[in-house]
């Protein structure tokens, strides 16, 4: 059975009344998913017998009043277009249960991340809904790459929960400020005191020791320590530690295994089988996604299907 042969009736109805009827092409998503599944299931994805969608995936309608638990993702209908640009995807639906982990798969800019981004807050959808309840962070693919002159503390600043990251940032902007005489020092105060009633200290605790297990040489200040003065690998174990060690209720994680080397990639394995958080997460590594995940999520520009959960 081909790839291209995996389409669900209503997209392809869909699909054809857009083009007018011209052939589909073959999805990267779904040749993704079906050799996941041969590898899940020991069959040989070219050789397994031929069977309905309804057999063999799930396309997910949910409804916001219907869910439940305090770390479910819930994305219904959603629909993105870049400014100025044609739709990007439409009909996006899929829910992850509490604890679980997901991973969304898709050729490269089907929206894979921008739905995370949307997860996030940062973008707002042109239609559909989502939900998320609990404490959520989130961690970018570019996250400590695209700065390597900020410091330590700005890129964990980056990652902390939102009002200590709005406190960080106004943390940062006082100390900036009282150093080159802008201010007496009188702004700085008051942040540090808000820094330190949110739990801004237990956070650098938590900081600290996760440098101890991610850095080779010690961190003694993140405040002056640079982004750049660790390597790519540093900094993506470290943030990656902090994040999976948070106890947090959901993470949105952004192609982790980015910049890791073979004995990191076997850590982070270990550290996402081993994290009670729910994870919707987006990775190009197949052999990664086996190991981890409960859930594939393969978004096309039209909607999405889902396996497993």
């Amino acid at each position: 059975m081909a790839c291209q042969d995996l389409v669900h009736p209503r997209r392809l109805l869909r699909e054809r009344a857009r083009t007018g009827g011209g052939e589909l092409e073959q999805r990267e998503s779904t040749c993704l998913v079906t050799l996941l599944l041969g590898q899940r299931t020991g069959v040989d994805p070219a050789t397994a017998p031929t069977r309905s969608w309804s057999q063999t995936h799930t396309r997910t309608r949910v409804d916001l009043d219907e869910t439940g638990g305090m770390s479910s993702i819930v994305v219904s209908e959603l629909a993105y277009s870049p400014p100025g640009h044609d739709s990007l995807f439409f009909d996006v639906s899929f829910g992850v249960s509490p604890g679980e982990h997901a991973a969304l798969v898709g050729p490269n800019g089907v929206g894979k991340s921008t739905i995370l981004r949307i997860l996030s807050g940062e973008l707002e959808p042109d239609d559909g809904e989502t939900a998320m309840k609990g404490n959520v962070l989130t961690m970018t693919q570019d996250v400590g790459m695209s700065r390597p002159t900020d410091s330590l503390r700005d890129m964990l600043i980056e990652v902390a929960p939102g009002e200590l990251r709005l406190a960080g940032r106004r943390l940062a902007i006082a100390e900036r400020a009282m150093l080159d005489g802008t201010d007496d020092g009188m702004v700085f105060a008051e942040a540090l005191t808000e820094w330190g009633d949110l739990g801004g200290y237990e956070l650098e605790s938590k900081w600290f020791a996760a440098a101890e297990r991610s850095v080779k040489t010690p961190v003694l200040d993140f405040s002056t320590r640079l982004v750049g003065a660790l390597s790519g690998g540093e900094r993506k174990r470290l943030v990656l530690d902090l994040l999976l060690t948070s106890g947090a209720d959901v993470l949105l994680l952004d192609e982790p295994d980015n910049y890791l080397d073979i004995p990191t990639r076997v850590w982070l394995e270990e550290q996402i089988k081993a994290c009670r958080s729910t994870i919707l997460m987006v990775s190009h590594d197949r052999a990664l996604l086996e190991k981890v995940t409960d859930k594939i999520v393969a978004v096309e520009g039209s909607g999405a299907w889902v396996h497993g959960g």
